[in-house]
């Protein structure tokens, strides 16, 4: 399963890394973490060929694909 949290804080309008890897730090119970800062690419405004106007999903298969691996039984 994946989920899309949003993070959100009282010192700033907009969100940013550092808190959003706070958040995350949160789930991770001591195991070795990442946050890729992916903001900006969530919304393509005009249909273009390859990419439909709408929520992009920019990375969310690339980055589910990694963690697959990376968890799979080595052979």
């Amino acid at each position: 399963d994946i989920a899309d949290l949003r993070h959100f804080s009282e010192d700033t309008e907009e969100a940013d890394a550092s808190h959003a890897a706070q958040l995350l730090c949160r789930f991770a119970g001591g195991r070795p973490w990442a946050h890729l800062d992916i903001a900006g690419k969530e919304m393509a405004y005009d249909d273009k060929p390859l990419c439909p106007k709408g929520p992009t999903g920019v990375g969310v298969r690339l980055l589910d694909q990694l963690a697959r691996r990376r968890m799979a039984p080595r052979a």
